[in-house]
């Protein structure tokens, strides 16, 4: 009894020990689940200071690690980890570049679970060379419960590009469709709709995604501003996105002077043409949009009745009447979005959001429409009161004003100059109405910025004999989501003394 007894003891506690070994070398396989997207954006250009200390989080240092094998060579930019098969595993996509190649690669590694490896199965090259306005993602672009792989940027011709590929999974061998491949010199973009509850429970087939392809209608002549609106849609028979519908966008007519003046082929110029504040001239009162171009801070902000959202200007990429503007959010570093914007005058401009394609994007955004330029001329067309008088007011003549510093100011037909016995400043002014407040903005040409920005002006007007002395006080302001607010800057007073009447 007692040799039994020890035998059992001993098969028990060997079976302990296989049974510990087994569970520490082959970890627990996932269970079925729905597997959500997950993007990871390494900053490969920020330097760090080597006595800064660095935190991060275990699981996010795991994910910023390429799970497929890097060729000698190859640079990770991004990854990003899905179930591409329908084998309820994650596989993994990421996007590279090459050292012996400007373009921008897609690299698929499938997940083999009984190797326990991602074996590199796809590779694609774009034509994307610049890394800013490169993005991909992966969604159900079709309804069938099928995820499909899009990416989208600018090629070398400044052209927008977006092509979509279907995994084949009836290949034995992992392998990609292209089932939609667009370019145009304008925006295009993905129209992600609202599925049913049915289609989220897998029950039945969604609506497919459309994409709409904006080009320049050139039948007009090169100065015309026509588009080309075409819509393109999945077509389950020819396995391709196919044309539905076209439209033609009318423009307006810019004269070539003008034309050539905010086009002349270098992204300062059209960002000069941009910087100031615009406002949606489709809105109404009570639903107010404006957006604020900083060409020398590098700001963009996007305003809203109690929205504000302010945004790093990255960079300026020139296509034919318009530019494609690419900015991160200062608050949320991982929101990156693209701005089509489409020259419909002088003084007007049309914007369309061209997020990155992981973005849920209808067919028209918060931020989509037509904008006109804050000026003297375009306020006295909208707004009631304005006061015109204003720079007419305050230019010199032959009175000109002075500073407490010993500067002269002059100003007149929209044009300031400053000067003193160092320095000599120049600019232009204007005036514009926010929110019922009328104030001045004055932009410096020169290198010395005496007056630049926006300013709440107030006049004060006294009589002493045979004098009138008038004072002109610019207080220092910033455009808000409220209208203005005071920042920390002194304010500047001018004065100028004229003859009273009959002297």
């Amino acid at each position: 009894m007692k040799r039994f007894t020890t035998i059992f003891f001993v098969i028990t506690a060997l079976a302990i020990v296989v049974f510990s070994v087994y569970t520490y070398k082959r970890p627990k396989e996932p269970e079925y689940k729905t597997i959500r997207a997950k993007i990871v954006k390494p900053n490969v250009q920020q330097t760090v200071s080597e006595t800064e200390e660095i935190i991060v989080d275990e699981t996010e240092a795991e994910l910023q690690t390429s799970l497929i094998e890097l060729q000698p060579g190859e640079t990770l930019l991004n990854a990003l980890s899905i179930d591409m098969n329908n084998d309820a595993f994650d596989d993994q996509i990421i996007s590279i570049r090459k050292n012996n190649s400007p373009s921008i690669y897609l690299v698929t590694g499938i997940y083999n679970p009984k190797k326990k490896i991602y074996e590199r199965t796809s590779e694609i090259e774009t034509e994307i060379t610049q890394t800013n306005t490169f993005s991909f993602s992966v969604l159900d672009m079709t309804g069938d419960h099928i995820n499909a792989l899009t990416y989208t940027g600018l090629n070398e011709k400044e052209e927008t590009v977006l092509k979509v590929f279907l995994p084949d999974l009836e290949s034995k061998k992992f392998k990609y469709t292209p089932i939609a491949e667009f370019e145009a010199d304008a925006t295009i973009f993905i129209q992600q709709l609202q599925r049913s509850d049915p289609y989220s429970f897998s029950q039945t087939q969604g609506e497919s995604f459309p994409i709409w392809v904006y080009s320049s209608d050139t039948s007009k002549g090169k100065d015309s501003l026509d588009q080309i609106q075409t819509m393109y849609d999945w077509d389950r028979f020819a396995k391709k996105y196919m044309k539905v519908s076209e439209n033609r966008v009318a423009g307006k007519k810019i004269a070539a002077a003008e034309l050539l003046k905010i086009q002349d082929g270098t992204p300062q110029t059209f960002e000069r043409f941009l910087d100031g504040l615009w406002y949606k001239s489709s809105a109404d009162d009570s639903n107010l949009r404006y957006v604020f171009f900083n060409a020398e801070k590098r700001e963009i902000i996007f305003s809203a009745d109690k929205t504000q959202e302010i945004y790093h200007w990255n960079t300026t990429s020139l296509r034919r009447s318009g530019a494609n503007l690419s900015m991160v959010n200062n608050s949320v570093t991982s929101l990156v979005r693209r701005f089509d914007v489409s020259l419909n005058d002088i003084d007007e401009i049309k914007v369309k959001v061209n997020d990155e394609v992981k973005m849920a994007i209808t067919q028209e955004t918060l931020w989509d429409g037509t904008y006109k330029k804050i000026s003297l001329q375009s306020l006295n067309s909208q707004q009631n009161g304005f006061d015109s008088e204003i720079l007419k007011r305050i230019e010199s003549s032959s009175h000109i004003w002075t500073t407490n510093t010993n500067a002269s100011v002059t100003i007149k037909n929209g044009q300031y100059t400053a000067t003193n016995e160092s320095w000599t400043a120049n600019g232009a002014v204007t005036s514009l109405r926010i929110k019922g407040t009328t104030l001045l903005q004055f932009k410096a040409f020169s290198e010395e910025k005496f007056l630049h920005g926006y300013y709440l002006p107030g006049f004060a007007t006294t009589q002493n004999g045979t004098e009138i002395r008038e004072t002109l006080t610019l207080t220092p302001v910033s455009i808000t989501t409220d209208g203005y607010t005071n920042i920390a800057a002194p304010v500047i007073k001018l004065e100028r003394v004229i003859p009273a009447a009959g002297q």
